[in-house]
């Protein structure tokens, strides 16, 4: 009897299912993480690693029918972490990606009020960032350097609305300066840097 269930579309496993067990439900569901559960509570996060290093663990001394008796006692509880980090429903992406940056974690379970709803992990962030930042749409790619005062940054870009549409805007700390990266769509690339630099906005890059 398997102890893999179900839980709202999210695949997870109890305390005392064999790593093996484990392992299959990974590769056969293209995953790396899965959350434990004991009487509908999540109690930790059992990883691809952790399941490597579990397999890997003493196999050098043992023969092939010693490592797989070993492997068929083991269960989930004994390599999983317990206690896993966990973020809300409302939780920000940023902290999210921040959590998982500062735990070294590539996933985090959500729970809403106790209750486990899903997962966040790494994919799901860079998916994000690839929407918010328009590289599926196209566009121009344009960086400029504006001064870090109030309202550089809407001046700098008060030219873009007369040459195309702004797309997306990222901004990064360089020096004094804001180095922000903004993607347009727009057929007058060139007409809209020289209008930048006009007026006084360095142009460091367009692709």
């Amino acid at each position: 009897m398997t102890a893999e269930k179900l839980i709202g579309g999210l695949k997870t496993v109890s305390p005392d299912t064999p790593i093996m067990e484990a392992w299959h439900v990974l590769k056969d569901n293209n995953i790396r993480r899965l959350p434990v559960l004991e009487e509908e509570k999540l109690v930790g996060i059992v990883t691809e690693g952790d399941l490597q290093e579990a397999k890997a663990s003493d196999a050098s001394s043992l023969s092939i029918y010693e490592l797989n008796e070993l492997l068929d006692q083991l269960t989930v509880d004994q390599v999983m972490t317990d206690h896993p980090i966990t973020v809300s429903p409302e939780e920000t992406l940023d902290r999210a990606a921040l959590l998982m940056r500062r735990n070294k974690v590539g996933g985090l379970p959500v729970l809403d009020d106790g209750e486990l709803v899903g997962i966040i992990t790494e994919s799901d962030i860079f998916d994000t960032i690839i929407e918010v930042l328009g590289f599926r749409v196209g566009g121009v790619r344009m960086t400029i350097s504006v001064e870090d005062r109030p309202g550089a940054l809407i001046k700098a870009l008060t030219p873009v609305s007369e040459y195309g549409n702004l797309l997306s805007i990222a901004s990064e700390r360089s020096g004094e300066n804001n180095r922000i990266t903004i993607r347009i769509a727009t057929e007058n690339t060139e007409a809209l840097k020289e209008c930048m630099e006009e007026a006084g906005v360095e142009v460091i890059d367009v692709r």
